[in-house]
């Protein structure tokens, strides 16, 4: 000690003192402090009181050492504490389920796990083994998969399987397995994915693509259809057109008149084919004609019971009264045609087909579908094997069909649906299982009287004077005009093409009186030669004819100025009256 020291320690009255090094038992580390010993006198320490001193330093030392050893113990387990919320926090939070099996039962199983499985909590799941979690096809494949784990100790790659959840409903789950060890003991540590989401997502959209391809397999045949059609509709032009002015000079006695008629009900007959084609190819306008729905009900059951298989009665129980609608009656009768084939196919060991008819006052609130009034109710009725609620809630989709892939479209109820609402209407489908199916269609009733053949028949033969341009591309066409406008009287001026009709109407306008013009034709098409005619002359009188004609053509015509439309192929009545009554305007 230095004489500073010694001198302050004599002051205090301290004369012997003992300085020992309390040692930390550790090489990387210095001693934990200094133990003093002081005596107010002089002293000298014998061997024994001096190894004495040296146990007490050591024995503090030790006890020191303790102290920092149960201080970094307990800094280590919080901090291990702490790492296990961290791991149990991740492990919860994380978007997958993560379990762990011993082989016999679940020992762990995440929040998400719990959650994807049903469960409220982990408890109730924790004396349950994998394979009560695995559906009944999916358990002996998961079973191989455990057995192969615990004995060639290998992670198992990741599989789909189809889960059972606690309510007993079904899942699809991506799955991987891994053993681990811990404690000495094998585990198995389980990841699972539910993809029920994104399967059904792939699932719908490969049947959106489907649906994409059969709807361009049907715009194709569609388009396919609508050009035979107008060929078709060229031809029927000159048999029914010229079959009917051949009647007209026949006596009605004679085999030639008898045999004129079936030629031309032949003819007709294919007329009303090539309009279904034309509705089905989606190129014939609505045709907003009020007609009698028994009336249509009645053509379409003729036809049916040629072709309806012969284990099925057809009964009808049609209204007394004369029930009138307005619309297009040939798509009407397709909407009874197409339930009816279906009534069909639902009884494939026979029953009974019914079809009624009845009128009906909707009441404010009765039907939230249609406003209330009048309507007629149409009930197409079947026998046959009926329908689920799940096929029930989507028979009116486009292109759902219950039908094996080359036996239907899925396109006949949404068709039927799309017209009943185009009509103002609404359908309504119920059945059972078992039983038989039905359906409901309401239609509003018009005061308008039917619109039937004989109706315009007078003015069939109506002659005139007046001078009629006609365009048209079709030679067959364009000499049937001529020669059916030539038989009233008329003076016919002709035109190959909008272009020729275009100079034709403007050197010739003022002896001319009317303007008929096809809507499809080469060089310049009916749309363009009717404006430029309205260009010319904005009173001119212009009716459009076509057999091949989008819907939406037509009505530009008609908006741009068209008196009105006939379409192909003609009658000479229907023709007749349209033009009585354009020239008399």
């Amino acid at each position: 000690l230095s004489d500073d020291i010694k001198l302050y320690f004599q002051k205090i009255g301290i004369m012997t003192l003992g300085i020992i090094p309390i040692p930390s038992f550790d090489k990387h580390k210095k001693n934990y402090g200094t133990l003093l010993v002081t005596i107010d006198r002089e002293y000298f320490w014998s061997e024994e009181e001096k190894g004495l001193l040296i146990e007490v330093v050591e024995d503090l030392g030790f006890a020191l050492n303790s102290i920092k050893l149960e201080q970094e113990k307990e800094t280590i387990l919080n901090k291990l504490a702490q790492s296990e919320e961290l791991y149990r926090s991740l492990v919860n939070l994380a978007p997958i389920g993560i379990g762990l099996h011993d082989g016999k039962k679940l020992l762990f199983a995440n929040d998400k796990a719990v959650e994807i499985l049903g469960y409220d909590n982990f408890q109730q799941m924790s004396e349950k083994s994998l394979l009560d979690f695995v559906s009944t096809e999916s358990v002996e494949m998961a079973k191989s998969r455990i057995e192969r784990m615990f004995s060639a100790d290998e992670p198992a790659s990741p599989m789909e399987e189809i889960l059972v959840r606690k309510d007993g409903t079904k899942i699809i789950a991506e799955v991987s397995a891994a053993p681990i060890e811990i404690d000495g003991e094998k585990r198995v540590l389980i990841v699972v994915h539910d993809i029920t989401k994104r399967k059904k997502a792939e699932e719908e959209a490969l049947a959106l693509e489907q649906k994409l391809l059969q709807a361009q397999k049907l715009e194709a045949i569609g388009r396919l259809a609508g050009g035979i059609a107008h060929e078709f509709n060229n031809l029927l032009n000159g048999i029914i057109g010229y079959a009917e002015l051949l009647k007209e000079n026949l006596s009605a006695s004679s085999s030639a008149f008898r045999y004129t008629e079936l030629i031309l009900k032949a003819g007709l007959d294919a007329a009303k084919l090539t309009r279904q084609i034309l509705s089905f190819a989606r190129r014939t306008p609505k045709e907003e004609t009020p007609f009698l729905i028994n009336e249509a009900i009645q053509e379409v059951v003729d036809i049916l019971k040629q072709t309806a298989p012969r284990n099925v009665d057809i009964v009808m129980d049609l209204a007394d009264e004369e029930i009138v609608i307005v619309g297009d009656m040939a798509q009407i009768e397709q909407v009874i045609m197409n339930l009816c084939v279906n009534a069909f196919d639902a009884m494939p060991q026979g029953g009974k087909l019914n079809i009624q008819t009845e009128i009906a006052q909707i009441k404010d609130d009765s039907h939230f579908e249609i406003p209330p009034g009048k309507y007629t109710r149409i009930k197409v009725s079947d026998t046959g094997i009926g329908m689920s609620e799940e096929i029930l809630q989507n028979i009116f989709d486009p292109f759902f069909t219950t039908k094996e892939p080359r036996e239907g479209t899925g396109l006949g109820l949404s068709i039927v649906y799309s017209i009943v609402h185009e009509h103002k209407g609404h359908i309504y489908a119920n059945s059972t299982p078992g039983e038989g199916s039905t359906f409901e269609i309401l239609l509003p009733i018009s005061d308008s009287e039917a619109k039937t053949g004989p109706k315009f028949a007078a003015q069939s033969k109506v002659k005139g004077s007046e001078t009629i341009l006609v365009a048209d591309d079709e030679p067959v066409m364009l000499n049937l005009m001529v020669d059916l406008l030539q038989s009233r009287g008329y003076r016919v001026l002709t035109a190959v093409d909008g272009v020729e009709a275009v100079e034709l109407f403007k050197s010739r306008q003022d002896e001319i009186d009317l303007v008929i013009l096809d809507v499809i034709m080469p060089n310049m098409d009916g749309l363009k030669a009717l404006n430029q005619i309205l260009e010319i002359e904005p009173y001119a009188k212009i009716l459009v004819v076509s057999g091949y004609a989008q819907i939406d053509t037509v009505d530009k015509c008609l908006e741009a100025g068209a008196k009105g439309f006939i379409h192909k192929p003609l009658r000479i009545a229907e023709l007749s009256e349209k033009i009585w009554n354009t020239l008399k305007e």
